[in-house]
Formats: C-alpha cells, sequence, structure tokens
C-alpha cells in the first residue's frame, strides 16, 4: 500500500504522512503516528 513508506509527503507533530495506493488504484494520505499522548483529542482536532 504504501511502497515500504517511500513518498513521504510531510511531517507534523503527530506523525509523519506517507503516499499510498489502494488495491483499486485510488491514492491516500497514511499517517503514522509518534508516539500517543493523552486521549487522542487533540489528534482528532488535527
Amino acid at each position: 500500500m504504501t511502497n515500504n513508506f517511500e513518498v513521504k509527503l510531510g511531517q507534523g507533530g503527530y506523525g509523519t504522512v506517507y503516499k499510498g495506493k489502494l488495491l483499486n488504484d485510488r491514492h491516500v494520505a497514511v499517517k503514522i503516528l509518534n508516539a500517543s499522548k493523552g486521549n487522542g483529542e487533540e489528534f482528532m482536532n488535527e
């Protein structure tokens, strides 16, 4: 899906975003989260 996380789209306070491609050829952004802190409310607001 992410081709071994080859294409990095960006990085923020909560993690890194990579380009991915689904089996139906649709492109997606996949965020890999850093260590989680709190209850996740801050991430949901992002």
